[in-house]
């Protein structure tokens, strides 16, 4: 929608995508969380 953010940063536990902003300026974030466990479980 052409909002400017800092991009996709990776953690340990997913990805998060910082430097969004909601109409009002308040900042939100989006996190991801990988689809397995780091060591292989599900």
């Amino acid at each position: 929608m052409g909002e400017t953010h800092d991009g996709v940063h990776s953690t340990p536990v997913g990805g998060v995508l910082l430097g969004a902003h909601d109409p009002d300026g308040h900042e939100i974030r989006f996190y991801t969380v990988p689809m397995e466990l780091p060591n292989g479980d599900a």
